[in-house]
């Protein structure tokens, strides 16, 4: 089965970038030690420290899923909504995988197969398939 790797990309409000690396990390504590969490990663724009892009690797879209369904509960819910300009930081969703043999027996990369997490939860496809 292929992993999951999910981008949250984050605008921190001006107010609270001094406090973002500390809340961000102990928001992630939970995060990484969450079923099915591979790990994640925070990357800071140098030219935005403001700017924050998140990128989480799940063993599977269920695992990735059962993770966002639990931060959506009171037990789940965390001190980034303090932090965090935008109300919902949209979320993607991408799934890299193998494809079959090719005449040569080769094996083939696939296109990243993006999804956006709208409002409602449901998940819609931003792209996919090869080139795009």
């Amino acid at each position: 089965m292929a992993t999951v790797t999910a981008l949250l990309d984050l605008r921190i409000k001006p107010e609270s970038v001094a406090e973002a690396k500390e809340t961000v990390e102990s928001v992630l504590v939970a995060t990484r030690a969450f079923p099915g969490c591979i790990g994640v990663d925070v990357l800071v724009d140098t030219e935005d420290e403001a700017h924050l892009l998140l990128i989480e690797k799940w063993e599977s879209i269920e695992h990735d899923q059962a993770y966002r369904d639990w931060r959506a509960t009171d037990a789940g819910a965390s001190a980034l909504s303090t932090i965090v300009a935008v109300a919902e930081p949209h979320t993607i969703r991408c799934r890299i995988g193998r494809k079959e043999s090719d005449e040569a027996g080769e094996a083939r990369p696939f296109g990243c197969r993006a999804h956006r997490l709208r409002g409602d939860g449901d998940v819609g496809v931003l792209h996919g398939g090869e080139g795009g």
